[in-house]
């Protein structure tokens, strides 16, 4: 098995449309780990931080993660929603799943982001 490198240049010219639909489908596949990385990172890095004491800020999510298993069940969920969403996405414009996907990376960053400053001590 091998694995396809991207250069900036193709994850771009993918992003534009201007690449084949195979390529846009194998970038969309490792954005989409990268993303479920992310959310298993955000609940990692979540549970650590109330254990230490702090506290969830998003009011949907505070009787969720008191515990672990139902924290990481709802991220999946999330995430399997995201998938579909994306898949549904693409087939009907190319590369726009990759698109939604990186928007929601740039998202989690922050979130993950957040959380580790958070832990550090410091401030945003």
């Amino acid at each position: 098995m091998s694995f396809r490198v991207f250069s900036p240049g193709d994850v771009i010219a993918i992003l534009k449309g201007l690449k084949s639909v195979k390529g846009s489908k194998i970038l969309l596949l490792y954005l989409l780990g990268f993303l479920g990385l992310l959310f298993i990172n955000d609940v990692i890095l979540t549970e650590w931080i109330l254990a230490v004491g702090g506290v969830e800020y998003n009011p949907f999510m505070v009787a969720l993660t008191a515990n672990p298993l139902y924290h990481l069940g709802v991220k999946l969920v999330a995430f399997l929603i995201i998938t579909l969403l994306v898949y549904g996405a693409e087939r009907f414009q190319k590369s726009s799943g990759c698109l939604i996907t990186s928007f929601a990376i740039g998202m989690y960053i922050v979130v993950n982001l957040h959380s580790v400053v958070w832990l550090t001590g410091g401030s945003l």
